[in-house]
């Protein structure tokens, strides 16, 4: 009897210490960038992509944007909506609305709507870090005004027309004017205190009427590191990304635009502040490298802030 009374002891010991050692394992994968669930952890802002939320879960998202050149000005906001459809697939549709552009202080009206699918195809988990790569494609439905957006491009200083990849890469949300279809891929890699993506995509607006606005190739890569966290309670980081854009040149009424098309590369450091239902993100975006066709304006910088409320 004694000797069943140790072991009895023994076991409910180990169990213990079994036990306390699982919390503790789980404690310290709550750490840095895992501190919260994935819905909450960094991702990309000025880039495109890596928009994988849980089964079920819903963000709703407004991403406004100051984007200065040479001259001119324009300001947008990109209300839109992210939606678990599965752990591995997103969707996510947006509304662009043209607050001011060309410095004249009036509204447009909305863009072109933006529906986007995101299918995580690999995801491995490492215990303390996590590897990720998903494919996105997306198309644009001519809801805005295509041939309201002609003088605005054909204006110097108009670097491209409405970003196919996602609400936070648009231009000149004033509307292709015709469907627009979108494919890319991603990869990133998170750790506790770090993380890192890439991301390659391309644009490929159809015409109507013999104007269908240039091609895209967007490359894209970006690193981030956890300043600070509280399990269960915050994430604060900040991420620095280097994107690029290659525009081919316009075609307007069957005719080519010698002054559109190029290459535009930026540099953006920003700002990633998360609890559990609430993400504020605010940046800078500035131009390393702008070789543009013909003549156009450059792109002084672009400021941006991002607010999501996750559901």
């Amino acid at each position: 009897m004694q000797y069943l009374r140790s072991n009895l002891l023994l076991l409910c010991l180990l169990y213990f210490l079994a036990l306390h050692a699982r919390e503790d394992d789980n404690d310290d994968k709550k750490r840095g960038n895992f501190a919260l669930p994935g819905s909450q952890q960094p991702s990309t802002f000025f880039t495109f992509g890596q928009n994988i939320l849980e089964k079920d879960l819903l963000m709703a998202l407004n991403y406004l944007e100051y984007r200065k050149i040479d001259g001119a000005y324009i300001c947008t906001e990109f209300p839109y909506a992210l939606y678990g459809i599965r752990n591995d697939l997103s969707i996510l549709v947006a509304c662009p609305f043209v607050i001011s552009f060309d410095g004249s202080c009036r509204k447009v009206g909305i863009g072109d709507i933006y529906g986007q699918l995101e299918y995580a195809y690999y995801q491995k988990d490492l215990g303390t870090s996590q590897i990720q790569t998903t494919l996105v494609g997306g198309m644009s439905l001519p809801t805005g005004s295509g041939r309201a957006a002609v003088p605005t491009i054909l204006e110097p200083g108009a670097t491209g027309i409405l970003s196919l990849t996602s609400p936070v890469a648009a231009r000149i949300p004033a509307g292709l004017g015709a469907v627009g279809f979108f494919l890319g891929t991603t990869a990133a890699f998170y750790s506790q205190c770090t993380y890192v993506f890439a991301c390659l995509g391309g644009g490929l607006p159809t015409s109507h009427h013999g104007t269908r606005f240039g091609k895209q190739l967007l490359y894209q890569v970006g690193i981030g590191n956890n300043l600070t966290y509280r399990p269960n309670e915050m994430i604060f980081s900040c991420l620095v990304e280097l994107f690029g854009n290659y525009m081919t040149r316009n075609r307007i009424c069957g005719i080519m635009d010698p002054n559109s098309g190029g290459n535009l590369f930026h540099v953006a450091p920003s700002l990633f502040l998360s609890t559990q239902h609430f993400i504020i993100e605010m940046g800078v975006a500035f131009p390393v490298a702008q070789h543009f066709f013909g003549t156009q304006s450059k792109e002084k910088f672009t400021f941006a802030v991002q607010m999501a409320w996750t559901f």
